[in-house]
């Protein structure tokens, strides 16, 4: 989890009660603070997530931006290497 609260169920329960306890949700990112924009270059960061399709540390550029219902903003990174990721925010890390 990336945000630090004292009450983990009841943030939950409250917050997101349709999602299960551990699991991302579709809110901003607390220590981020900062959304992504198109052309933005990014770096991916772990995210402790059995379907997670990416490794950390990969650089690209955001190339598309859409709103999700379930997943909130989702972002297309297009790598170094020519791949592209889908990724939600908590995923990525702007880079300066």
């Amino acid at each position: 989890m990336h945000l630090s609260v004292g009450d983990v169920a009841s943030w939950y329960a409250e917050r997101y009660p349709e999602f299960e306890m551990g699991t991302a949700v579709p809110g901003p990112c607390a220590l981020c603070y900062v959304d992504l924009e198109i052309g933005d270059l990014v770096i991916t960061r772990r995210v402790c997530n059995e379907n997670n399709p990416y490794e950390s540390g990969q650089v690209g550029y955001i190339s598309r931006v859409w709103e999700s219902p379930k997943f909130g903003r989702m972002f297309a990174v297009t790598l170094t290497s020519g791949h592209e990721l889908l990724c939600p925010r908590l995923a990525l890390k702007k880079q300066e």
